[in-house]
């Protein structure tokens, strides 16, 4: 037990440090060009709030583990467990719509169509991508509030040859479970999906246009542009995929003999953040170029 305790605490204590930092400097690039006075792009806004989102889940996801271990009732646990619980996955769900908008201003962005309505709701994220982001966030708090009324948890002891302790798991509501998946996991992974065949299209579509008359078409900007996004909105749809399976089986793992699968989707809930952050700054070269040089002494 003393073993199992500390391998979590060290595995918590890596994870986090790795999450801070990564979305930390994210946050102190577009600080910084905020003391210059630069002009933020969408992208940027959504870039700046998934980085402050990430490192307010991080902290979140470590207390969520530290929690399972501590010596406290069950009703104790409860109060403490359940806020804990909402604001995680509140801020897991929202990781998965910010990623949602940014694959949509993407698409709107770098794919041309003349229709009106594309061209409203381009316009509308270009001017209010900061309110949508908030609303986005605060309508998922709404969605994940009936956990306070349909979550129970359970306390699962362990014991050992020495001695015997045990962790706190949670007891869904099946019905309520679906409901929080599909509309935190699986519409915006959806809509990425969209975004990104929609994209690919306009891509292949734009590289046998380019390539009929110039032989080095990869050196068209647009289609650089293109490849760019699409890398981006892939990646971020494989780490929504994985985690969206992670947290299905955080709900549905019961039996103590598949223990090692919620161990497994609890690390990959833990390094969330730092992949997430990993895929921002790789798909960003100008965010990318900057905390280069900041890593580089001059």
């Amino acid at each position: 037990m003393e073993v199992l305790t500390s391998i979590t605490i060290t595995l918590l204590v890596i994870t986090w440090l790795a999450g801070v930092m990564l979305n930390s400097s994210i946050v102190a690039v577009y600080f910084r060009d905020w003391k210059n006075s630069r002009y933020f792009s969408v992208c940027d806004k959504i870039f700046l709030s998934t980085a402050l989102l990430n490192i307010v889940q991080q902290c979140s996801n470590s207390g969520n583990g530290l929690f399972s271990y501590l010596p406290l009732s069950l009703k104790s646990a409860k109060d403490v467990y359940m806020p804990i619980f909402i604001i995680t996955f509140s801020l897991i769900y929202g990781s998965f719509w910010y990623s949602a908008w940014l694959s949509v201003y993407y698409f709107l962005k770098l794919v041309k169509y003349s229709q009106g309505f594309f061209q409203q709701l381009k316009k509308t994220l270009s001017s209010s991508i900061v309110p949508i982001l908030i609303m986005t966030l605060l309508g998922i708090v709404f969605i994940e509030l009936p956990f306070i009324w349909t979550l129970d948890v359970l306390f699962c002891p362990i014991e050992t040859t020495n001695q015997s302790g045990g962790f706190y798991q949670t007891k869904n509501n099946v019905p309520f479970f679906v409901f929080n998946l599909v509309c935190g996991c699986c519409l915006p992974s959806l809509a990425t999906l969209i975004c990104i065949g929609l994209s690919v299209e306009s891509l292949l579509g734009q590289v046998w246009r380019v390539h009929q008359n110039v032989p080095h078409f990869t050196s068209s900007p647009q289609i650089q542009g293109l490849l760019r996004a699409a890398r981006t909105m892939t990646l971020q749809l494989i780490l929504n995929t994985v985690l969206c399976l992670a947290i299905t089986f955080r709900f549905l793992i019961t039996s103590p003999d598949l223990k090692i699968l919620g161990i497994i989707e609890s690390i990959i809930i833990l390094f969330f953040p730092s992949a997430q952050a990993m895929t921002l700054i790789l798909g960003n070269p100008k965010l990318r170029k900057k905390l280069f040089c900041q890593a580089v002494p001059s």
